[in-house]
């Protein structure tokens, strides 16, 4: 390790070392709880939105999210109703992208997803916690980076993931809910080469977007101190700046 990384690793760590959490004005929720998939878990960036959004607002982080191909509606309703939610908790799930890939458009299966996820939104409301839900994200179908699915059934998983979407978005109408907010991540990340690690991930730059995306859906659920505020925003100019040297390092000094 060289002086400069030594030089950057130091002040990252000391930006944390003065600690982000701090958001007591307003008795924020203590937890936050993440209910999702390998995007939820942030499995090709290591940097999750939701993490860096906990660490804004003084929350602790709980990740129920897991990293797996086929985790779907019928699967992740399991977690839900084994999990001891409190009023203050606030809570992040985007289901529907493993659903669209899997079980595609069958009729039996979209049935059986509208009223699981349904019983998960009833959970939620009637713990009094506040949840954001998330419409599945786009998927990015033509990258040229290997992946298991072609380019045509990427194609398809966006269009079926749009009736998943729809599912949500009609849910959260019907339902009338005081504490459950949509969050239209589907129409607000509009991936790219920049934005994803590959076809279905985002790096640490769609990260960063998608931590914007639920930070402005959050509103006044979310209030850090002046302090903290500006932490985070010191934080991820250094992530934005390591990310921006990146493939200029790797062209002059041959490093990754």
């Amino acid at each position: 390790m060289n002086f400069r990384q030594i030089f950057c690793n130091s002040i990252c760590l000391s930006i944390f070392a003065l600690g982000l959490s701090s958001c007591d004005a307003g008795n924020p929720p203590a937890r936050l709880i993440i209910f999702g998939d390998s995007i939820s878990q942030g499995t090709r960036s290591n940097l999750p939105y939701a993490h860096l959004l906990a660490d804004l607002c003084g929350f602790e982080p709980h990740n129920f999210s897991v990293s797996a191909t086929r985790l779907e509606m019928d699967e992740q309703i399991g977690q839900i109703r084994r999990a001891q939610l409190l009023p203050d908790d606030v809570i992040f799930f985007s289901p529907g992208i493993n659903d669209a890939g899997d079980r595609q458009r069958d009729p039996k299966y979209l049935k059986k997803y509208r009223q699981l996820l349904a019983e998960a939104l009833r959970k939620f409301e009637s713990a009094g916690a506040k949840a954001y839900l998330g419409t599945p994200l786009l998927v990015l179908p033509n990258t040229g980076i290997r992946y298991p699915y072609t380019p045509a059934e990427l194609a398809e998983i966006n269009t079926n993931a749009g009736l998943y979407a729809d599912i949500l978005k009609a849910l959260i109408v019907e339902g009338k809910y005081q504490n459950i907010h949509l969050v239209d991540a589907r129409e607000q990340f509009r991936p790219g080469l920049a934005l994803m690690h590959d076809p279905v991930h985002p790096n640490r730059w769609g990260e960063l977007r998608l931590y914007e995306i639920f930070r402005s859906a959050m509103g006044d659920t979310c209030q850090p101190s002046f302090l903290s505020e500006w932490k985070m925003r010191i934080y991820l100019q250094y992530i934005r700046f390591r990310l921006f040297l990146k493939p200029w390092k790797a062209k002059f000094l041959g490093a990754g």
